[in-house]
Formats: structure tokens, sequence, C-alpha cells
């Protein structure tokens, strides 16, 4: 039997995270299901796709916590390591004419900055730009 490949989702317990979930466990992968507040609606999920049989495990972490970020990634390279990687997860801050606009979206920014930067740091990114030719958005593969 051929082993699954294994990936990780962030912000995957609703919307668009949650249809990915479901199209890998589908297509056959192992999938972890990261998550940070919606836990009802992550076991859920999980519950349904295990139910028919497929593999997916559900983890929680704020990812606007750098350490966070690290247990997130041990957790979800327990059962072995990542194949692949959909940094979903989003931030959402409502404003208004009263609230801190900018320094809702610098915290957003850092954020999304931390968190990739934890998601990729133990993994060789030219390696794996060599080797599937597809490039994280933020940098240009050497020709």
């Amino acid at each position: 039997m051929q082993e699954r490949k294994k990936i990780l989702v962030t912000g995957a317990a609703h919307r668009i995270g949650a249809e990915l979930v479901k199209a890998l466990a589908l297509d056959g992968w192992h999938v972890v299901l990261h998550y940070n507040n919606r836990h009802h609606e992550a076991a859920t999920l999980c519950a349904e796709l295990t139910d028919k049989g497929h593999v997916v495990d559900a983890v929680s972490a704020d990812l606007s916590q750098p350490d966070a970020v690290d247990k997130l990634m041990q957790a979800a390279t327990e059962s072995g390591p990542l194949q692949a990687l959909i940094n979903n997860a989003s931030l959402f801050s409502y404003d208004s004419l009263h609230t801190d606009i900018l320094g809702g979206l610098a915290f957003g920014l850092r954020t999304v900055l931390v968190t990739s930067y934890g998601l990729l740091r133990h993994h060789n990114v030219d390696k794996v730009i060599s080797e599937t030719g597809i490039a994280p958005d933020w940098q240009v593969p050497h020709l």
C-alpha cells in the first residue's frame, strides 16, 4: 500500500480552508487541519471525513504568537514529515472611524510574516523549488 502524502492546511476549519481539506482528503492526502478559535467547526469536519475513512488531524494554534507556529509544526510532523503546506490562515479585524486601522494592519502583516517564516524555516526552500518548480510568491528561483 502506498503511503499517504501529508499536508498542513492553516485556517482550515471553515470557508475556503474547509473546502481545501475536503478536496485533499478525497484525493487521498493525510490532512493536518489547523484552526485557531473554531474548535466546533474543526471537530465536525474531522469527524465527517474520518467517518468516511479519510485521515485528518486537527491542531489548534494562535498563529499571531511566534512560539505557537513552532508547536503547530511539531504537532503536524509528529507522525511523519509534511510533503506540502497551504498557508490559508487569515486575520480579520473589524474597524470603524474610531479604531486604530493602521495598528490593526500592522498586526495583521506581522502575523502573516511570522507565520510564513515559522512554517518555512525548517525547510530547504531552494531544494523544494528545484524539486517541484513551485516558488513562494516572495522568492524568485535562481535561473
